[in-house]
């Protein structure tokens, strides 16, 4: 399971390397994986499309620090996912800081 790890962790890396102007999944991922894709996203990114992959308060609140930076990000969707009240307050955070 650790080798496993150690190769999304790679391929998110990857990600990250290039000119990704798309994300979209249903495969569910916990929060470590949400984690680590998250934080391997390009800032040229332009959707990020994630409903039903399971993401909770902890993965919202990564990808409410994305949108805070996030220059080029048009499109976001996370419905269907288990994200509670402190999810949803840091995803509206990051909105609030980041209007464009």
């Amino acid at each position: 399971a650790e080798n496993g790890a150690a190769l999304v962790a790679a391929g998110f890396e990857a990600l990250g390397r290039s000119a990704l102007p798309r994300l979209s999944t249903t495969s569910k991922i916990d929060e470590v994986h949400a984690h680590t894709l998250v934080r391997s996203l390009p800032s040229s990114v332009v959707e990020v499309l994630l409903p039903g992959v399971e993401i909770g308060d902890e993965g919202a609140m990564l990808v409410g620090t994305f949108l805070s930076s996030s220059k080029a990000l048009t499109a976001l969707s996370l419905e269907d996912n288990k994200i509670g009240e402190s999810g949803a307050l840091g995803l509206g955070t990051a909105l609030e800081v980041n209007a464009s």
